[in-house]
């Protein structure tokens, strides 16, 4: 299978990924995009049971640039929340909220349209945050799916729904 450059690495492997393990990796990854600002990531209303079918690079590297992408958007002393949730016996999701800015309708609208790149290569360091409609395919390339919803003022919420293993 060929490379995908997206994800950072070599072939797509599919696995069982635990929600404990993701929510750890995320925790320790976001710590400096987190720690100048002062906000805080709750992660306590996360099943950390869960174990999802997906690759686990994959998950975490989706994951670290929501939460990158939260702390670059709220305000100093905000607050990020990582949760999950049993969405039926085959899926589950993990719910990114923050308090920062939040976007518009029309912002919204257009948050998951890919954007021309001109001369600059899509991120393919593990360590890069990646744009919202990078991550939205990727989310899609594993069997999920990323959505979101916003309020000005009030904040974001991305939802990266997974496939569960059995």
């Amino acid at each position: 299978m060929p490379s995908d450059p997206m994800s950072g690495h070599g072939e797509r492997v599919d696995d069982a990924t635990s929600a404990h393990d993701l929510l750890a990796a995320i925790e320790r990854r976001t710590t400096p995009h987190r720690s100048g600002k002062r906000i805080a990531l709750d992660c306590s209303d996360c099943d950390p049971s869960l174990v999802f079918h997906a690759d686990g690079r994959t998950v975490e590297r989706i994951l670290f640039s929501l939460v990158a992408d939260a702390a670059n958007f709220s305000r100093p002393d905000g607050r990020i929340t990582v949760s999950t949730a049993l969405l039926s016996r085959e899926v589950a999701a993990f719910i990114v909220t923050d308090s920062g800015i939040g976007m518009t309708v029309d912002e919204l609208a257009v948050l998951f349209e890919p954007v021309a790149r001109r001369g600059a290569p899509l991120a393919d360091d593990a360590d890069d945050e990646l744009p919202m409609p990078a991550c939205r395919q990727l989310a899609r390339s594993i069997g999920g799916d990323l959505v979101a919803t916003s309020r000005p003022d009030v904040g974001s919420a991305f939802t990266l729904v997974l496939p569960l293993a059995h």
